[in-house]
This record gives structure tokens, sequence and C-alpha cells, in this order.
């Protein structure tokens, strides 16, 4: 007999998404693959994910749902994966690829400081050290993640609204 979809979405999918997100980070990574953007194009990689995954939480079931409860179903959906991924994206960083801020802090401070005075370079250092780390690459992500998870939230479940629309 044929598995039935539940009314309620499961957040196995959301497990899923998150491990193919993090084996196609580890395979980049470890495969060497290294150019000026990659790192940018796995961030856009990680937060396009919320769109598949918004899809399927609202996509029509035999059940009737308000508006909220299929928010609030989206939302359940892409809050595990953008929690999984954020999570590994501070440890890749933090244990894998260390290196990576670092290598990006002084390229920063290189091209900051050729334009400046002596005095102004120890406070451009501090300033580029504080600020570009993991621990506000991951907090930027997370917030990043939480906004277009409601926006996609949002803007899916009026599209659903209007597309399935009776009558």
């Amino acid at each position: 007999m044929a598995k039935s979809m539940t009314s309620h979405p499961s957040l196995k999918i959301s497990l899923r998404a998150a491990i193919a997100f993090i084996v196609i980070r580890l395979v980049v990574f470890y495969a060497g693959i290294r150019f000026e953007q990659i790192d940018m194009i796995m961030v856009f990689l990680g937060l396009f994910g919320l769109i598949p995954l918004a899809i399927y939480a609202l996509w029509p079931r035999n059940k009737v749902t308000t508006l909220l409860e299929d928010i609030s179903g989206a939302l359940r959906i892409m809050g595990l994966y953008v929690i999984i991924i954020t999570f590994y994206t501070y440890i890749h960083y933090s244990f894998i690829d260390t290196a990576y801020f670092s290598a990006t802090q002084a390229d920063i401070i290189e091209a900051a400081v050729l334009s400046e005075s002596e005095d102004k370079r120890a406070e451009i250092t501090e300033n580029v050290q504080a600020f570009f780390s993991v621990r506000n690459a991951s907090v930027m992500l997370l917030l990043l993640s939480i906004a277009l998870s409601i926006f996609y939230a949002l803007l899916f479940s009026a599209i659903k609204r209007l597309a399935f629309r009776k009558g």
C-alpha cells in the first residue's frame, strides 16, 4: 500500500536538506574548490534551500488549513533547517576551515589601510577583527535566514491561498 501524505509536514525533510547542504559544503571544501566567491555561493545555496522547504510545507494536502496554520507549519520546517545550517556554519569555520576568516580579515585590512594614516591603521585592524568573526557571521546568517523564512512563509502562503482558492 502506498504511503499517503499526512496532514502535517514531516520535519525529516529539514534534516535531509540540512545534511545535503553539509555534504555539499564538505565536498567543496575537501575537493579544494576555491575561488573568490565560493563561500558566498555556499551561503546562497544554504539560503536557497528555504524555498523548496517552504513549498513542501505548504503543499496542498487533504486538510483545509488557515493562513496562520500554513505560516506556522512552514516556519516549523524552515526553522529546523536554519538552526542546523547556522550551527554547522559556525562549526565549519571554527574547526574545519579555520584559515578563512583570518585570511579574509588580512585582505580587508590590507585594502583599508593603504589610504589611511599610521595611527588609523591600528584602529582599522581592531575594528575589522572585532566585526568580521565566525560568531558575527553565524549570527548574521541566522538573522538573514529567519527573515527569509518569514518572508517565504508569508509569500508562499499567500500564493497558495490565491492559486487554490475554491470558487
